[in-house]
């Protein structure tokens, strides 16, 4: 039985430094798509980031909340969108 997207492992962490809030994407989603797109955002005075989680879903989840300890917000994208 295949595992569920959950469960994989490898998520992209997006984070606004503002306020703290962050989306989780993946899994393993195209991590040059989003270096680009973090760029973008900083060029246009944006003050976001972005990280790889080797872990699961909730694993990356978990450990951004206590990093940035802001809130996940949905839909993913909503803090970075890919071009």
């Amino acid at each position: 039985m295949p595992e569920k997207s959950e469960d994989s492992r490898g998520w992209i962490v997006v984070v606004d430094e503002t306020t703290g809030d962050f989306t989780v994407e993946g899994p393993a989603p195209d991590q040059a798509r989003w270096e680009h797109a973090i760029a973008a955002a900083k060029a246009a005075g944006r003050k976001v980031a972005w990280r790889y989680d080797e872990g699961t879903r909730d694993e990356a989840v978990a450990q951004a909340m206590h990093q940035y300890g802001g809130k996940e917000i949905y839909p993913g994208g909503s803090i970075v969108a890919l071009a």
